[in-house]
């Protein structure tokens, strides 16, 4: 037998009609015989016929046809096959066929299929099912969801790196449980919990969910794709310019923002500014071919957000709800509040119990507010608010921890010309008449106290009804004429100081809260002398000339030893003339006392 390296090459249409794995006669050959060779035999339809003569050579005429087209007559009983030897070789085999006439023709031999099942292994077989399962399912639509859909879905369960949501498709989608977990990195929803999600992949597998709203913007692919899938994608602020803002990508392309796209809202000029430096999720809304164009925008992500948000919050929100909502915007009659994607108007009125001349005195946009629904007008799309009913009533305090008599302390917020307004707590006002604010007489509260000072005031009139309290202020510390005027009578030596100078005398403060008056003809010397002498808050003698409780008013004298003696005869004199008998209305006789002039002469001051 020829070596290996001597065979000639292995003919073609025997490699086409080659059986896998070892034909029966290599499975027959003694063990030890060497690597089998499959061995080629023609078929059994007919016997073998005797040798015959071979002519000399000629032309080579057409094949006949292929012998299984022919009839064959029905073969007799086949005696078992004679015994072989040993197994032919290749060369064996084509030194007889060249002895038969020359290797059969390939049309009698179709070509095996290169896809029929028998002739790749399961293997490929099992490989080549799975890419056409995964080239039929990958075109990113999974029925009516496509990359991109903003989704709202529950969770029913976790596993592992991943939570399984239930959007409403035939099979759960899949969300990683990172994107789910809070600050501590433990999940911040559980199961049942509703979540919205972006679909960021669709494959035959199912569907794949992401609530992180930035694509990261790697490459200039990934930006083309952000917006041919209209997925969210983070972006940063670099500068503002005419109309707008640049905006820069990781990739390091740039797009421009409208001014009008940065919020939702109106943004006043002065804060226009305050965005330029900081990254936002933006929505890419033109995209040239080539990407040297391109405009995004916030605005429109907020939208789609908030019209989310408000069609779950008109679904639950009823009349007396108490909400958490944040100030949107102020004007000269209320602020809006957005309670979540729908805003309702809290009025002026209210805003607090007190008096809100201007609500930006109070809020600001951004704030968090707590409020209380009191009117849904959902024909009209309007939301009545109430920030001071969701406070509380302050007037449910007044009779248990303000009561009539009590001394508390409280704020001046406005003067009028009647009085002052003092708020008790938030909510709680009460008045100070200006006949209540000093036992002094008080022309305007501007000259006791002014607004936002901190006064202690006496609660001395409830008005439940009108929701009125009286408040007075020279109540707290007592009636000082109850005080120091106990033993005072005319003829009473005080010292007091200067207050003021009127036309018709001086005012000299004798207490706190007491006040007299000495008259020009009883300061002893001229008016225009007296305001030389007497400077304000410089101390006096004075003495009581009359003192009348009910009107709270003090005559005065300034205490000098001439005027006292004069005072003393002049007393004397005004009895003489009393007891004196008189004709026709004046003195009789040479007994009268003369003028006063004569009777004064022989006055000699008390040395």
């Amino acid at each position: 037998m020829p070596s290996d390296q001597s065979r000639p090459p292995q003919p073609e249409v025997f490699a086409k009609h080659r059986r896998r794995g070892p034909s029966p006669e290599a499975e027959a050959a003694p063990e030890g015989s060497g690597t089998a060779r499959p061995v080629w035999r023609r078929p059994e339809a007919a016997e073998p016929s005797p040798p015959e003569v071979r002519e000399p050579p000629r032309a080579v005429a057409p094949p006949p046809a292929a012998p299984a087209a022919r009839p064959a007559p029905p073969p007799p009983p086949a005696p078992p096959p004679p015994p072989r030897a040993s197994a032919r070789s290749i060369e064996d085999a084509l030194a007889e066929d060249e002895a038969d006439g020359g290797p059969l023709p390939e049309a009698e031999h179709e070509p095996e299929p290169e896809d029929a099942p028998w002739a790749i292994s399961d293997e490929d077989a099992f490989r080549q099912e799975m890419d056409r399962l995964m080239k039929g399912g990958s075109s990113g639509r999974h029925g009516e969801y496509e990359e991109g859909d903003r989704v709202r879905g529950k969770v029913v369960q976790f596993s592992g790196d991943f939570a399984f949501v239930d959007i409403g498709a035939k099979a759960e989608a899949t969300i990683p449980t990172a994107e789910l977990a809070g600050e501590g990195g433990e999940p911040a929803v559980g199961i049942g919990d509703r979540i919205d999600a972006h679909v960021v992949a669709v494959t035959s597998e199912g569907i794949q969910l992401s609530r992180r709203m930035a694509v990261e913007a790697r490459s200039r692919e990934a930006v083309r794709e952000a917006y041919a899938s209209r997925l969210p994608l983070e972006g940063r602020i670099v500068s503002r310019n005419k109309g707008g803002y640049e905006v820069r990508f990781q990739s390091g392309q740039k797009a421009f923002m409208p001014v009008s796209q940065v919020e939702l809202g109106h943004v006043a000029d002065d804060l226009l500014d305050d965005y330029v430096g900081r990254s936002f999720r933006l929505r890419i809304t033109k995209y040239d071919g080539d990407g040297r164009d391109i405009v995004v925008s916030r605005a429109a992500l907020q939208k789609e957000e908030r019209e989310a948000q408000a069609d779950e919050t008109r679904a639950t929100l009823r009349v007396g709800d108490v909400r958490t909502g944040v100030v949107r915007r102020l004007t000269d009659f209320g602020a809006f509040v957005d309670l979540g994607g729908v805003d309702g108007l809290v009025h002026a009125s209210e805003i607090a119990w007190s008096r809100v001349e201007k609500p930006e005195d109070v809020l600001r946009v951004g704030q968090s507010v707590r409020v209380k629904v009191v009117r849904l007008e959902p024909e009209k799309n309007r939301i009545a608010l109430s920030m001071k009913q969701a406070a509380g009533d302050p007037w449910e305090e007044v009779g248990t921890r303000f009561q009539v008599g009590g001394v508390y302390e409280g704020r001046v917020t406005r003067n009028e010309t009647f009085g002052s307004f003092v708020e008790l707590t938030p909510g709680l006002e009460g008045l100070v008449h200006v006949s209540r604010m000093s036992w002094q007489r008080v022309r305007h509260p501007d000259n006791v106290v002014e607004p936002g000072q901190a006064v202690t005031v006496k609660l001395v009139e409830v008005d439940t009804l009108r929701r009125r309290l009286g408040l007075s202020m020279k109540d707290v510390a007592g009636d000082p004429w109850e005080d120091h005027s106990a033993g005072w009578e005319p003829g009473t030596l005080l010292e007091g100081t200067v207050e003021k100078f009127a036309p018709f005398g001086v005012f000299v403060r004798l207490a706190e809260a007491i006040t007299g008056l000495v008259p020009n003809e009883e300061l002893g010397m001229d008016p225009a002398q007296a305001r030389r002498a007497l400077t304000p808050d410089k101390p006096i003698q004075v003495e009581i000339l009359s003192i009348d409780r009910a009107e709270r008013r003090i005559r005065l004298a300034l205490a000098t030893g001439d005027k006292a003696g004069e005072r003393e005869a002049m007393k004397d004199y005004r009895g003489q003339q009393r007891s004196a008998p008189t004709k026709g209305g004046s003195p009789q006789g040479g007994g009268g006392f003369g003028t006063l002039g004569d009777l004064l002469k022989g006055f000699k001051p008390k040395g």
